[in-house]
């Protein structure tokens, strides 16, 4: 769900005619299984994303329109299953996401319909 933030386009186009790879020739592997070994290296330190389940993020974005800021409350949504530092933890992460910015105008034009 949030792996990757497809909204993000980067700044310059890349160039079509001759893509230049900066990593050096003897760290390059062949094959597709490289990035598979990146993903579950024991040196890779997981996401905060990654220990949250789908249900718990709609959970935790559904207790923010209740509730705001006050994580307290939106700990006992969770039924302790994740604890305040994770929940703040999230929040922070969270808010830099283009989800968050899809989130923030899908609940501001809700509340302006009112």
């Amino acid at each position: 769900m949030y792996y990757g933030d497809p909204f993000i386009r980067a700044k310059e186009p890349l160039p079509t005619s001759k893509l230049v790879c900066k990593v050096p020739r003897r760290h390059r592997e062949k094959g597709r299984d490289s990035v598979l070994r990146a993903l579950v290296t024991p040196l890779r330190r997981p996401f905060n994303f990654e220990t949250w389940t789908p249900r718990e993020i709609a959970v935790f974005e559904a207790g923010l329109c209740t509730f705001g800021k006050r994580f307290d409350k939106l700990c006992t949504l969770l039924r302790r299953s994740k604890t305040l530092a994770q929940i703040t933890d999230l929040y922070y992460d969270w808010k830099t996401t283009s989800h968050y910015k899809c989130w923030k105008e899908a609940v501001l034009r809700e509340n302006w319909d009112c």
